[in-house]
């Protein structure tokens, strides 16, 4: 009895799925949209994710360039039913500026975003309207400053020289291989670390060791994609029972979130006594967070001191490593495999290098080769090269 039932639901069910996919055959040729006139057919259930798989090889650079070219600059891919995968996808500048500027009012990132990204809390990925100005106006104040330029270089610069070329060095003389994404994860993830908080979390090494924080980070980051990729209500369930990926989910964001908050505390404290002595004030190498607390002593109203809460600090710390960290390197990845399949652009960017050495400055006590930004806007070839490869290949 019990396999005459398996055996009549499993027929119930391929009927009803033989009769979804006879329907849309019908109705694609009835009306002209079996082939959709981007290239991708919108199957029954999986949705277009058939055809995007089949073209993941040469998704950025042919398929999806040339379907863009095909409608004028915007289409509409649909993913999986119940998914979430569902966009619209522009390179029209037209789009882009009545969105992200003449109109950026009427296209609030909503509820929806902010769940899925719920790590990061109310930081600048997720929040609208007010909220949103009111934080990209102080990290412009900070990002903006002539200090936080200096860092930048200092921080890029030590980890170039005591962190990626000493493992590229290792690598060569042992002829081993090694992923180059994953390098430049561990690269962008110190220099940002750096920089946002004066931290090094060490995770590009020679060993290839995974550093806590960068594998919290990790965590968190595949948790939220699989977010987008499952239904709602798969991910909410798993959430409630505490299991699968919403289980890893939550056991990175409370690690990070245990860090995060002891070293807030901690900076915090260590920059309030030296209030005390008055020692307070803003030095080159002040890290992002350090500057932002720096400025709310310096700043005080009427000698009362108004601190933010730690949660608005945590947040910002987090949504400025989301932004640094994963954007940074894949557009390196990218550079070096232009690179690599174009070598007459490569002979070109060396040929540019070596016409034009950096100078030799003093850093840390030795006299080094110095990378700095006056420097780097004179090889215009390179940054042609660097243009080109985040229109191509969008972080």
């Amino acid at each position: 009895m019990e396999q005459m039932m398996m055996s009549t639901c499993i027929n119930i069910i391929v009927a009803a799925a033989s009769f979804l996919i006879l329907w849309q055959i019908y109705r694609s040729r009835r009306n002209r949209t079996w082939a959709a006139p981007h290239g991708c057919t919108n199957w029954p259930v999986v949705g277009m994710l058939p055809s995007l798989i089949c073209h993941a090889s040469d998704f950025h650079d042919r398929y999806l360039t040339a379907t863009l070219r095909r409608h004028g600059g915007t289409v509409e891919l649909k993913g999986p039913w119940f998914s979430g995968m569902d966009s619209i996808v522009t390179s029209d500048p037209a789009n882009v500026r009545h969105i992200q500027s003449g109109n950026f009012g009427n296209y609030p990132k909503g509820p929806v975003m902010k769940e899925v990204f719920e790590p990061f809390g109310d930081g600048i990925f997720t929040v609208d309207f007010e909220s949103w100005v009111l934080q990209r106006k102080k990290l412009h104040l900070l990002i903006k400053n002539n200090r936080y330029k200096l860092l930048m270089e200092k921080a890029t610069h030590a980890k170039l020289e005591y962190g990626m070329f000493q493992i590229l060095d290792h690598l060569a003389e042992n002829g081993d291989e090694s992923d180059l994404q994953d390098i430049f994860q561990r690269f962008t993830f110190d220099a940002i670390c750096i920089i946002v908080m004066g931290l090094d979390p060490r995770s590009l090494n020679i060993d290839f060791h995974d550093a806590p924080l960068a594998k919290a980070f990790d965590d968190i980051g595949k948790g939220i994609f699989r977010r987008h990729v499952i239904p709602k209500i798969a991910w909410k369930l798993q959430k409630w029972l505490r299991m699968g990926t919403e289980k890893q989910l939550s056991i990175a964001m409370q690690r990070f979130d245990d860090f995060l908050y002891s070293f807030i505390s901690s900076r915090r404290k260590q920059i309030i006594a030296k209030r005390m002595d008055d020692e307070v004030e803003e030095t080159v190498d002040d890290d992002l967070l350090t500057a932002h607390i720096k400025g709310e002593i310096m700043d005080k109203n009427d000698g009362v001191l108004v601190l933010t809460e730690d949660k608005f600090l945590r947040d910002m710390v987090l949504n400025l490593l989301g932004a640094g960290r994963s954007t940074i390197a894949s557009t390196l990845v990218w550079l070096f495999w232009s690179l690599t399949n174009n070598p007459h652009v490569e002979s070109k960017i060396l040929a540019e290098l070596n016409s034009n050495p950096p100078t030799l400055e003093k850093i840390h006590g030795d006299e080094n080769v110095l990378i700095n930004h006056p420097y780097l806007i004179n090889l215009w070839k390179l940054i042609i090269i660097f243009l080109m490869i985040i229109m191509i290949y969008r972080p």
